[in-house]
């Protein structure tokens, strides 16, 4: 009821709504669709494309057993969404124009034996024929009829094959003449007709083979079927030539008009031939080339997996510095050799060209091995050089644990000293007052005495008694005056080392207090904001791939990043992102691809995108800042790359030659920032805070364990 009441209006706006959304739920619906339905058919074109290299190596069978496969994967996908036939959108067009012609092929090669056969019999009819054997000529183009009968019924399209159906129409007309010997008008008719036809298709198959040679690139396939071609136009030219008739009217009537257009063409295929064997004897020695270079890699690859397997050797024995310089140089040596032929393989276009061919499979396949191999490898020298480092702080950490006891025995030896000290000097204060006290004791008696004496007698000895006790009494007061200097300057000494323990602990604590204050002085004031940055990076133990330095001065890192994958891997080494950079990636390969994102250090693993091929994807930065990820495809023969994410737009890469063990890098900043990030594959992160001053170095770590340092220089 409530409904019932509301307004017209408001009833439009609600039907409107639902229309709309009804709308976008079959865009949405129809997009998953045609999506599910290519990615479906790519399945099969996977199959459709070593059909097309097992077809090159002449083997059939299976090949026919991929192109099965394929149509069964085509038939599904169409019934998913027929408009995958009709769309040109992710190279769909001429993915199936390519298996069209892989179809074709397969259906022509099964063909050709019956049709081979078929025209060595209409061969040996026109023979008999001209040796006036016309029951002969009769048997041999009747079995022509049945072989290429059969021949045309196994591979239909080989009708559309210019050289295989001017041989047919060839072979009809010998037919004719069979047939109406006796009457010579037709007969010439026939042969006049013969030898126009046969000097035409002379031109025609060289042209055609021509255009063939140069419409696609070389291979044993092309190479065979030019040959085939040459071998095709060159049989036009003896079927023209063996019109022994027609060249015996144009004799006996030089003014016919067939006779110039004959002549010509037999110039004019006689020059395209001359220009066709040129031209596929430089298709020959260019495919020559291409091999060649392809069994090069294959060398290149085998000698790197063999370093490999020595460094992986010399890796998994027992850990000591000997073994771990032996094994990181023979590991640096494949890595050499590994990264020289990717790099040699990322520019070659023959080796995307030529994917499905068994020698290109088989280099991918040894180069999965050998990046295997080398990850292995790398982790094995890495668990080495982790075991050295731990054992080396371990006797480092023993050495200074006894250096400090013998250290502190020292320091107890001498404060035992110094109280021994204080406690004789003490003694010996103590003595002297005692001696001073008795002597002051001793001159007052004698002076007591003397006193007496003197009064007592008045005469000169008596005097001479009292000086005598006045000397007595002096020499005693001298002693005691003596031994009180003694005491007090023990004690001054003393007093005077206590002081100064005293002022120099004052000291230090007030030079630190005054490093503390400068130090937020400077931070308050942003005097510790840099302009430039220079520095260099020195490993002592294996070397990154690569690092990312930045200053972290408030700048923007990059809005948008596009990364681009073909079959040779990703275009960069590595790439700078940040936490809202727009991430995307590109697959210009012809293969499914799924990439992980992995930070074994941190324990970080993810898988990025999957993408499908000649699609591109959006994918997020998911990964803490600071850190680097690297990127790898599923299919192992492509090269990883990484990203690294900053939190600043002013950054530079360094990128590490292997061999080396030192590398310098520079950084333009903006004088806004006091702290760089050094970001490398595997580290720790390291940061820099010029605040604490201009130059520093600080240790490059893994896991907290040294290998390496970085020292920086600041404006």
């Amino acid at each position: 009821m409530l409904l019932t009441k509301l307004p017209r209006a408001l009833w439009l706006l609600i039907l409107i709504t639902a229309c709309v959304s009804s709308l976008l739920l079959s865009s949405v619906a129809r997009a998953n669709s045609f999506d599910d339905a290519v990615n479906h058919y790519l399945k099969g074109f996977e199959s459709c494309k070593e059909a097309s290299g097992l077809l090159r190596s002449n083997q059939v069978a299976k090949a026919k057993a991929k192109m099965r496969e394929y149509d069964r994967h085509f038939d599904e996908a169409q019934k998913m969404d027929a408009s995958i036939v009709k769309t040109k959108n992710r190279g769909m067009e001429g993915n199936i124009l390519f298996c069209q012609r892989v179809s074709q092929n397969l259906e022509v090669e099964e063909g050709t034996p019956f049709m081979d056969k078929a025209i060595e019999h209409c061969d040996l009819a026109q023979k008999a024929l001209k040796a006036d054997d016309p029951t002969s000529a009769q048997a041999n183009l009747d079995q022509f009829k049945e072989l290429s009968t059969k021949a045309l019924e196994v591979a239909p399209r080989m009708n559309d094959i210019f050289s295989i159906a001017s041989q047919v129409r060839r072979c009809e007309r010998l037919q004719k003449k069979v047939s109406r010997k006796s009457q010579k008008l037709e007969s010439e008719n026939l042969t006049i007709e013969t030898v126009k036809e046969e000097s035409q298709s002379y031109v025609t198959a060289c042209v055609e083979t021509e255009k063939q040679l140069n419409s696609r690139a070389v291979d044993d396939a092309l190479i065979k079927a030019a040959g085939q071609g040459i071998a095709s136009a060159k049989s036009h030219k003896k079927n023209t030539r063996d019109e022994t008739q027609a060249f015996k009217i144009f004799k006996e009537r030089p003014d016919h008009p067939a006779k110039p257009v004959v002549e010509g063409n037999l110039k004019k295929g006689d020059q395209c031939i001359a220009k066709l064997e040129r031209l596929l004897g430089s298709k020959k020695s260019a495919l020559k080339k291409i091999k060649a270079s392809f069994a090069s890699y294959e060398i290149q690859i085998v000698a790197a997996q063999k370093q490999c397997n020595v460094a992986e050797k010399k890796a998994k024995a027992q850990a000591s510095d000997a073994v771990y310089v032996a094994a990181r140089k023979s590991f640096q040596q494949a890595q050499i050799s590994d990264k020289k032929v990717r790099d040699a393989l990322k520019k070659d276009k023959n080796y995307r060209t030529y994917s499905s061919w068994p020698s290109v499979k088989t280099l991918d396949t040894k180069l999965i091995a050998v990046s295997n191999c080398i990850a292995r490898t790398n982790k094995l020298i890495g668990a080495m050089f982790a075991k050295l480092q731990a054992d080396k702080q371990a006797r480092e950490k023993a050495e200074a644990e006894a250096k400090e006891k013998a250290r502190l025995a020292q320091e107890k030896a001498r404060l035992a000293k110094i109280a021994k000290a204080k406690e004789e000097a003490k003694r010996r204060a103590e003595a002297e007052a005692k001696a001073k006290a008795e002597a002051t004791r001793l001159a007052k008696i004698a002076a007591e005495k003397a006193a007496a004496a003197a009064k007592a007698a008045a005469d000169a000895k008596a005097k001479a008694a009292a000086k005598a006790a006045q000397e007595a009494a002096k020499k005693a007061a001298e002693a005691a005056a003596l031994a009180k200097k003694k005491a007090e300057e023990e004690a001054a000494k003393q007093a005077a080392e206590e002081a100064a323990a005293k002022k120099a602990e004052e000291e230090k604590v007030a030079a630190a207090k005054k490093a503390a204050e400068e130090k937020a002085a400077a931070a308050a004031t942003g005097v510790a904001g840099v302009n430039d940055v220079k520095g260099s990076i020195t490993f002592d133990g294996l070397i990154a791939d690569h690092a990312v330095v930045y200053i972290e001065d408030g700048s923007t890192p990059p809005s948008s990043l596009e990364i681009e994958l073909d079959k040779s891997g990703f275009e960069k080494p590595v790439y700078i992102a940040g936490g809202k950079t727009s991430l995307s990636i590109k697959n210009k390969d012809n293969s499914l691809h799924r990439i992980k994102a992995t930070d074994d250090l941190n324990g970080y693993s993810e898988t990025l995108i999957r993408v499908y091929p000649r699609q591109k994807k959006k994918a997020k930065v998911g990964w803490p800042v600071n850190t680097v990820v690297s990127i790898r495809s599923e299919r192992g023969a492509l090269t990883e790359s990484y990203i690294a994410h900053v939190n600043s737009g002013t950054y530079s890469q360094v990128e590490f030659n292997v061999g080396a063990t030192t590398f310098d890098f520079e950084l333009k900043g903006s004088g806004k920032g006091s702290k760089i990030y050094v970001l490398m594959p595997g580290h720790d992160t390291l940061m820099v805070d010029f605040t604490e001053g201009s130059q520093q170095t600080k240790p490059i770590t893994q896991g907290g364990a040294p290998v390496g340092s970085v020292t920086v220089n600041a404006n």
